[in-house]
């Protein structure tokens, strides 16, 4: 047989680019749950100790304006539970109640962060432990009644309805009795209780532990993405989703626009005043949201690979 007659050599196939490894996109989580906590908390740091923009005093601001604020907080806890009914249906009554809890108290930074810092800049940690038990018991009751009412109201309206109901029940019966219960303790230690012991501007003795703390509501970020993320309705706008669930259920959304009118500072000031926990917030959930984006496409990936 002649060489002329050989068959041509077929080309060698082209290979598929090699997906991510799977430890890679914990690695995602990681980086970008860092720059949640660092970014979001770092826009109110700048502008409070930078720029000087001041801490908003609330104490002018009606009481119906407050109350909006907090049904529209109710309301958003009540479509996250609604959204991730399945993931809270498989688990037990009583753990649901808690998961609901834990996520929302610490989105509200009120499981420990406000504790610790409190106790940070003072010193006075048993009085600063024991005054966040209210607010702790607060979201206990109101988590807790968001997954019992969850669970037999499935309409929007009778949602509304609903939220409504609970966010009064919570301003007008509970939060008042909570206050008073633990008045009385509270008295009863307030030889514990002193001014703060460092002053603006903050160096390292808060700003550490004011960052490590801020992991908090980051995580509980997290959790709710996660919960959430494959019922989204749009899922070209999963991100502004996000950033609007987690900013409602924090009630750190609408004072932007409710409060500022009624702060003792010139609107421009009192703008400022509230902005600085608003873009906190965004800033915070958006990363988290873009985060989680990311994390799942690598995900995806890897387990095609």
């Amino acid at each position: 047989m002649s060489h002329d007659s050989a068959a041509p050599i077929a080309p060698a196939p082209r290979l598929a680019p090699a997906a991510p490894p799977r430890h890679s996109a914990r690695w995602v989580l990681a980086v970008g749950g860092a720059l949640a906590t660092v970014l979001g908390l770092g826009v109110h740091v700048v502008m409070l100790q930078y720029l000087n923009v001041p801490y908003p005093d609330h104490a002018a601001v009606p009481a119906v304006l407050k109350f909006i604020n907090t049904w529209a907080a109710v309301l958003a806890a009540f479509v996250f539970y609604r959204s991730a009914r399945a993931r809270f249906d498989a688990m037990p009554g009583p753990l649901a109640c808690l998961v609901m809890f834990a996520l929302w108290a610490m989105l509200k930074e009120a499981l420990i962060r406000a504790a610790v810092m409190d106790g940070v800049v003072t010193t006075a940690w048993v009085f600063s432990f024991v005054s966040a038990l209210p607010r702790i018991c607060s979201c206990l009751i109101a988590g807790s009644a968001v997954v019992v009412v969850g669970r037999f109201v499935a309409r929007p309206r009778w949602l509304v309805a609903a939220s409504l109901a609970l966010s009064a029940i919570m301003v007008f019966v509970v939060d008042p009795a909570l206050r008073s219960s633990f008045g009385a303790v509270l008295h009863a230690i307030s030889d514990l209780a002193h001014d703060e012991v460092y002053a603006m501007p903050y160096g390292w003795q808060v700003m550490v532990p004011a960052f490590l703390t801020y992991a908090e509501p980051t995580v509980a970020a997290f959790f709710v993405t996660a919960m959430v993320w494959d019922e989204l309705a749009a899922p070209r706008l999963r991100v502004v989703q996000i950033a609007v669930l987690v900013g409602a259920m924090k009630g750190a959304l609408l004072p932007l626009a409710l409060f500022s009118a009624f702060l003792p500072l010139p609107l421009p000031s009192a703008l400022a005043s509230e902005a600085q926990f608003t873009l906190e917030v965004v800033v915070t959930a958006v990363l988290v949201a873009l985060t989680w984006q990311r994390f799942r496409a690598r995900r995806v990936r890897a387990g095609s690979a």
